[in-house]
């Protein structure tokens, strides 16, 4: 198969639309698949690469879609495995991790390292698979690794004597978006005392359902957010904040510890020298989203997966289908909305 054209949907030239190319379909060398792709995820970041060149300036054309699901259908050569053609999978290809778009989802067919996907459960729905590694991945980040979050013990590692999880409080600004409902939900998982999502009202039940123990309106005037929250736990008690939505911080720093380590955890952005001027005991920084960043987590990370979805403990983002790959009109309308702060559900491509 290798060499044969297939079509992709990709970006040609910054700050115009998406449009389809053909490509030829790539060969898998060793330690990776070929996988035929059945599901494509559009994530936000696939407009910033469009607009900004984010990741992709100097490597174009670039295929979007950070999360694939679809079925084995080559291994490469001399690849040690347990996974057999055929078998349903689903994983992550960012530009972080690759020069080349092999890995990019929205194909026909692409590349996955055998290090970086998973099972997909019988159960599972190939739409409902492919909403969860990207997303997934950076929330475990923000909330496990020490180079990038919190360096909580992982979900699989037993609480130790230096650890309590019930002493714990998470603050989750943004967290009805999908980065933070896995991080109520991870935070669930390990036992974290107090989870404190701030976010829209329409969001309170669902984000209750998941494991919130607190929600506070994300409307509200700052100060009163932070009166509401100090009112739940003591300012020098708060440790850890995950901001998954804002380009600047004034929030999540108004709300931390002043002379107790801390950590914020953010998606954009961020001078982490800078805010430590002003805030020399937190550490502030961007969390870097690529399965080699999982570190010495990599590995346990992808074979629990399946049981966290197979046991309901980590739940499918909410989702609709964009089209297949001739569909780039409509593919550009979900990334335009992406780019203009748009919520709802994330658009997926059907090659």
């Amino acid at each position: 198969m290798s060499g044969t054209q297939q079509k992709a949907i990709a970006i040609t030239e910054l700050k115009k639309p998406v449009v389809n190319i053909q490509r030829p379909v790539p060969s898998p060398q060793q330690g990776e698949v070929l996988i035929k792709v059945k599901a494509a995820h559009l994530l936000p970041h696939d407009s910033y690469m469009r607009d900004l060149g984010l990741f992709v300036g100097d490597k174009l054309p670039w295929v979007l879609g950070g999360d694939v699901a679809g079925t084995i259908e080559e291994i490469g050569p001399s690849t040690s495995t347990t996974f057999k053609i055929g078998d349903r999978v689903t994983g992550i290809c960012v530009p972080v991790d690759s020069n080349t778009p092999d890995s990019a989802a929205a194909q026909e067919y692409c590349i996955l390292k055998v290090d970086g996907m998973a099972k997909v459960p019988d159960s599972y729905k190939k739409e409902d698979a492919v909403t969860i590694p990207l997303n997934l991945i950076t929330t475990f980040m923000a909330l496990f690794t020490e180079d990038y979050g919190f360096a909580w013990p992982p979900p699989w590692e037993k609480s130790t004597t230096t650890f309590d999880p019930t002493a714990q409080t998470l603050i989750i600004v943004g967290a009805g978006s999908n980065c933070g409902k896995f991080a109520i939900q991870f935070s669930k998982l390990v036992g974290i005392g107090r989870i404190i999502a701030i976010a829209g009202p329409s969001n309170e039940a669902e984000l209750k359902k998941l494991g919130a123990t607190h929600f506070i309106d994300r409307h509200a005037l700052p100060e009163a957010i932070k009166s509401q929250i100090h009112a739940i736990v003591p300012k020098d008690d708060i440790t850890a904040v995950y901001d998954c939505y804002n380009w600047t911080f004034e929030l999540g720093l108004s709300l931390i510890s002043s002379s107790k380590p801390a950590r914020l955890a953010v998606l954009h952005r961020v001078d982490g020298a800078e805010i430590a001027k002003t805030y020399p005991n937190v550490r502030a920084g961007t969390v870097r989203c690529s399965n080699e960043n999982l570190g010495p987590h990599k590995g346990e990370f992808w074979r629990q997966l399946p049981g966290w979805l197979e046991r309901s403990e980590i739940l499918p983002a909410e989702w609709k289908v964009v089209g297949g790959l001739e569909a780039v009109e409509e593919v550009n309308a979900v990334l335009d909305d992406y780019r203009d702060g748009k919520g709802g559900a994330q658009g997926l491509v059907l090659p």
